[in-house]
């Protein structure tokens, strides 16, 4: 289970509530060592940012403009999610590529293997509200945040991924 670690956060002084800690961990909602993670990777990115260095697991590219990749990927086929590497020559310093951003929790599955679960051709923006079309993007089956990302989030959602960040794997049974 993901553990956002904002939630042991006291909201008005913005410090950690060792209260908060300590009852999720005596009741069985997350173990020792989910918080522990949780934790580390909050105070590691807060240090990161101020020193002005790189997230955890985060990667960048250096195109201005990043490509256009298409796949035309179909529910069901069988794809390989490319490396670090790759992934870093179609994105730009942001980790984007056109506006979709790749993150740890994505990049720590380079090199496996996944089924395409379906297409995503549009989205609601969380910041505007407004539906956007999208392009080239899909999600992929058992593919789901744990919520080591930069936010430590909870969502437990499929991240979509650019066909510019798979493969498709020919000949292979499926995922």
């Amino acid at each position: 289970m993901p553990v956002d670690a904002s939630h042991f956060i006291d909201g008005a002084s913005q410090s950690l509530d060792p209260g908060a800690i300590h009852r999720d961990v005596t009741s069985g909602n997350f173990t020792a060592w989910q918080v522990i993670r949780a934790l580390f990777v909050v105070v590691y990115n807060r240090i990161s940012r101020i020193m002005g260095r790189r997230e955890f697991g985060s990667v960048r590219g250096t195109l201005p403009k990043t490509p256009v990749i298409a796949l035309n990927l179909k529910p069901g086929e069988i794809v390989e999610v490319k490396t670090k590497d790759d992934i870093s020559s179609t994105i730009n310093v942001y980790a984007q590529n056109r506006g979709l951003t790749i993150d740890y929790e994505m990049l720590r599955h380079s090199g496996r293997h996944f089924r395409v679960m379906q297409r995503v051709d549009r989205i609601i923006l969380e910041t505007t509200g407004k539906m956007r079309e999208i392009n080239n993007t899909v999600l992929l089956e058992g593919n789901v945040c744990e919520g080591v990302c930069r936010r430590v989030c909870s969502r437990a959602s499929y991240p979509m991924w650019r066909e510019a960040w798979l493969k498709r794997v020919n000949g292979q049974p499926p995922a």
